[in-house]
């Protein structure tokens, strides 16, 4: 395993569980920030992955990253026969949705409403809005969060 060595501390989130209310906190704090010889770096290491392995994306772009340079690296990852799992929000999401071929994507309910541009209030809304992720290319397996209630592949 490699790595790339930033200047920045990586980011840190605190859970808090209260066991009198089993009510739960979590302190989500800022990424650390990534340099364009940083970026760079991290391009070299995953276009030296070998074709048919997979490369995870998780959580969300650090601060200075545009979204272009996310999909350039799926997009380039692709081409070398990478395949992509993708747990991120927002712009990053569905750029990387709009690249299609996805091998699994992993949003959470309200993610997955704002991709398909409605409420989705009962499981077979759920199931239905997944299954257009797959149908339209841009996903081929989708996983919903659905926080406390588990997730629906």
């Amino acid at each position: 395993m490699s790595t790339v060595n930033a200047k920045d501390w990586t980011r840190q989130n605190l859970h808090v569980h209260v066991e009198s209310s089993g009510e739960q906190y979590r302190f989500v704090m800022p990424g650390a920030t990534l340099d364009d010889d940083e970026f760079r770096q991290l391009e070299e290491q995953v276009l030296e992955i070998e074709s048919g392995a997979i490369l995870v994306i998780s959580g969300s772009l650090p601060p200075g990253v545009k979204v272009e340079k996310l999909t350039q690296l799926i997009s380039a990852a692709q081409k070398q026969g990478i395949r992509c799992i993708i747990d991120s929000s927002g712009d990053a999401l569905t750029a990387a949705l709009a690249l299609g071929d996805i091998e699994l994507v992993k949003p959470n309910l309200k993610e997955l409403s704002a991709l398909v541009n409605r409420d989705l209030t009962q499981p077979d809304d759920v199931r239905k809005a997944a299954q257009e992720l797959v149908q339209s290319g841009k996903a081929r397996r989708v996983v919903v969060s659905l926080g406390p209630q588990g997730a629906l592949a």
